[in-house]
């Protein structure tokens, strides 16, 4: 993943250019098809997705199987 990339997120603009290379030995890009699943509620989170392009839509399952 480029440092650029990085830097341009709202969630780690906050961190300087001095600390982005440390972050970036850590990054990787990964692509994902349309409706492809990136992280189900149920499931403990292994990692910290930054969206470089595109669109995610998020979900929320309730009571009765309604989902919002």
């Amino acid at each position: 993943m480029k440092a650029t990339s990085l830097q341009q997120t709202a969630l780690f603009r906050l961190l300087g250019p001095a600390r982005i290379p440390r972050l970036r030995a850590h990054a990787r890009a990964v692509g994902f098809r349309d409706g492809e699943y990136v992280y189900y509620e149920s499931e403990p989170a292994q990692y910290v997705f930054a969206v470089a392009s595109g669109e995610l839509r998020t979900s929320k399952s309730h009571a009765g199987g309604r989902v919002i």
